[in-house]
């Protein structure tokens, strides 16, 4: 006879990857259209991490939505 699994729960996000540092802060990251990986940032270009893993999806949902609606711009390029 088979073995039988039970279904893991789903740890990825929809869209992107959040992961939690050593600092207990949240990191995001995403796949651009140009098909390279970015990590959240700010304006002046330092690493950007999120006191809660909502806040980190917050911004992750906010960067997909700029993707769909053509807005978005390689961090390099968007001044």
């Amino acid at each position: 006879m088979g073995t039988t699994t039970t279904a893991r729960p789903q740890k990825r996000e929809a869209w992107g990857r959040l992961r939690k540092l050593p600092s207990k802060r949240w990191q995001a990251r995403y796949t651009g259209p140009d098909d390279r990986t970015y990590s959240a940032r700010t304006e002046d270009d330092k690493p950007l991490t999120f006191l809660t893993k909502g806040d980190a999806r917050e911004w992750l949902n906010a960067v997909h939505a700029k993707i769909s609606r053509g807005e978005w711009l390689p961090p390099d390029e968007a001044v």
